[in-house]
Formats: structure tokens, C-alpha cells, sequence
């Protein structure tokens, strides 16, 4: 679930939860059992992300513990999922991420050749 952010003059308005709960019922609409995160360690566990590394979850990168995270929308459904997150190449391209934009009429992000939406950016390698 990324990128998600709000310009400075438009913070502290409630804005981003909305993008992220929208985010979230959207998800959980699609049939997603959990969502996995990389952010801010103060702002993303007021919506329940906590430590992927809980369920032995870990990004493929050097990142800090706190602030990769995943979130259960379905209850016990990362039990049994271990692994490193394996980045789909458009999520990790400059390009792409600066012009994804949240689409609530259709998509997340706008399709690409190899992601069809913001849904198929990564998966767990387990």
C-alpha cells in the first residue's frame, strides 16, 4: 500500500486516513487478506500495521524494523506466511512512482504493462 501522501499545505486535515481507510475497505473489498507497508512508524499503527517482522516478514532491502509493516484484514491470515517481500520492477521505478496518483474510479494506480494495478506491485517470497 504505497505511495500514499498529502501536500504540506493539506496535512493535518484528516485527508491521508481517509486515502488510507479507503485504501483499506478497497482491499479488504477485493478479496485481500493483508496488506503490507513501508512508512512512517508513528502514522501507520493508528490503523492496526504493526511489524511485519511479527509474522517473520521481511522487506528485501535495509529498512528499519518499525516502519515495515503489515496489517491482518482478514484474522489469522499471515499465520502461516514467512519470507522476504519481492517488489514487483514498477514499484521500485522513479518514473512510476512519480506519477501514481490515487484513482477511486478505477485503480489505484494507473496500469502499467507488468502491474495491472496497485494490487500486483509485490508478493512474499516464501
Amino acid at each position: 500500500m504505497a505511495p500514499v501522501s498529502v501536500l504540506p499545505e493539506y496535512q493535518n486535515k484528516g485527508i491521508g486516513s481517509k486515502l488510507i481507510l479507503q485504501g483499506l475497505k478497497i482491499s479488504k473489498e477485493m478479496g485481500f487478506e493483508s496488506i503490507i507497508v513501508l512508512g512512517h512508524d508513528k502514522y501507520y499503527p493508528r490503523f492496526g500495521f504493526c511489524p511485519a517482522s511479527k509474522w517473520g516478514i521481511k522487506a528485501p532491502f535495509n529498512v528499519p524494523n518499525e516502519s515495515f509493516m503489515a496489517l491482518e484484514l482478514e484474522d489469522g491470515s499471515l499465520e502461516r506466511v514467512t519470507g522476504t517481500v519481492v517488489y514487483s520492477k514498477d514499484f521500485l521505478n522513479k518514473e512510476y512512482n512519480i506519477i501514481c496518483g490515487f484513482r477511486r474510479d478505477i485503480d489505484m494506480f494507473p496500469p502499467t504493462d507488468s502491474a495491472k494495478s496497485a494490487f500486483d506491485l509485490f508478493s512474499i517470497k516464501r
